[in-house]
């Protein structure tokens, strides 16, 4: 008798944490390392509020939540409020990405680090 309180524990503990596949890609644009950073912020996706994924109960760094495929998303500069640039990119599930400078223009890279 005492194995199915075990066994449900187990079962809800899959639910909250296991099947750590992702339906969506993630953009890091607070919490990348000052060499890398371009000083843009995510202002939109797609014409819409950006949507800001953190932890259930200890703050993760609020990555942006983006929906896999083709998104336009618009960034404002930091420190100079009304710099907008906007990037057409395709986005993969799971991913975790941040923008880059190459080759004379901003683009959406993996963020390994």
């Amino acid at each position: 008798m005492p194995r199915y309180p075990l066994a449900l524990l187990f079962f809800m503990s899959f639910l909250f944490f296991g099947g750590a596949t992702y339906a969506a890609a993630f953009i890091n644009d607070v919490a990348v390392k000052s060499e890398s950073d371009t000083g843009y912020k995510v202002m939109s996706v797609d014409g819409k509020q950006p949507v800001r994924r953190s932890g259930f109960l200890v703050t993760l760094v609020p990555y942006v939540e983006v929906e896999s495929g083709e998104r336009s998303i618009a960034l404002e500069k930091r420190d100079s409020p009304g710099e907008i640039l906007e990037i057409v990119h395709f986005f993969k599930d799971g991913e975790v990405y941040r923008l880059s400078f190459v080759k004379d223009s901003y683009i959406f890279v993996e963020d390994v680090e």
